[in-house]
């Protein structure tokens, strides 16, 4: 019997496995900067130690002032430091302006003045005799009155018409019949006239001098009413003796001085203007500013004074005075 021969086996057919695809390669990212490391901390220097105080030397005695010669002494006031400092030149300026608009200023109040004088002249000579008359009768019915009613209000009425009265005949005791004088000496009159106003007026006067000051300016004006230019000659010569002019600064002045000479000018010029604007108000000054309207002036006054007089007359003849 004839065998089988061997089965050979083959061999397992081989498969090729899929091959996978080579992994891709990983994403790169800029690298981040690394934080720079702060700065460690330098220790602090230990303090040094302070140096002992010296011992402060005794205070040497101070030497005793020399006395100051007589006439170069200045008074000890705590109040002004600067009581040596020299001035400067733009304070003397604005007191030199001060003390030029001050003399202005005066001198227009001298022209009011003089003004209101020639008209007071002007006006005595015009109604002089009426005016007296209607003071007496006015007195004379003032008096009848109160010799009948004994009232205290009639007496006290009759006493000041009597005040009235009495001051009305000094005045005219005093006044005289103007002179006419030659155009030259009129000019002349005016002009001594506002000169001595001007130096007695008080802004212009020192306090301690100004009762003085008022004594010469009625005596000035008494003699402008009387046209006498020789008592204003001799007058204008005993104010440059008396009361002097306005001193300049002197050159030796403090600057504190000559503040307080420039605030005392200051507030002077302020007075002197606002009596000028008071004195433009009035209504005596307004009438005589204009002497192109005296006379009309002087004629109605004088016709209400004789009408009064008449009214006076027959109220006396009512009391039977």
């Amino acid at each position: 019997m004839v065998e089988p021969a061997p089965r050979v086996e083959e061999p397992p057919a081989v498969v090729d496995a899929p091959v996978a695809p080579p992994p891709s390669p990983p994403e790169t990212r800029p690298a981040e900067p690394e934080p720079e490391p702060e700065p460690e901390p330098e220790p602090e220097p230990e303090p040094e130690p302070e140096p002992e105080p010296e011992p402060e030397p005794e205070p040497e005695p101070e030497p005793e002032p020399e006395p100051e010669p007589e006439g170069h002494r200045v008074a000890d006031n705590p109040l002004q430091p600067s009581a040596l400092v020299p001035a400067d030149d733009e304070q003397r300026a604005k007191c030199a302006k001060l003390e030029s608009q001050l003399a202005e200023l005066a001198a227009r109040r001298a022209e009011m003045a003089e003004c209101v004088a020639r008209f007071e002249v002007a006006q005595f000579q015009a109604l002089g005799p009426v005016v007296e008359e209607c003071l007496q009768l006015r007195l004379q019915l003032m008096a009848a009155l109160a010799a009948r009613s004994r009232d205290q209000e009639d007496a006290a009425a009759e006493a000041a018409a009597r005040e009235e009265f009495d001051a009305y005949r000094s005045v005219c005791d005093e006044a005289i019949e103007r002179p006419a004088l030659a155009e030259d000496d009129e000019a002349e009159l005016k002009r001594l006239y506002r000169a001595a106003a001007m130096a007695c007026h008080p802004d212009r006067v020192e306090e301690a001098r100004r009762e003085l000051a008022h004594e010469l300016f009625l005596r000035i004006q008494q003699a402008y009413r009387q046209a006498d230019l020789a008592a204003l000659r001799v007058l204008q010569g005993e104010i440059a003796g008396v009361l002097g002019m306005t001193a300049v600064p002197a050159p030796s002045e403090s600057a504190d001085e000559l503040k307080r000479r420039i605030r005392r000018l200051q507030d002077q010029v302020a007075d002197l203007i606002l009596a000028i604007q008071m004195l433009q108000l009035d209504p005596g000054y307004r009438q005589a500013a204009r002497p192109e309207e005296w006379e009309p002036f002087f004629a109605a006054a004088r016709q209400r004074f004789v009408a009064e007089c008449e009214m006076l007359r027959q109220r006396l003849r009512e009391v039977g005075a």
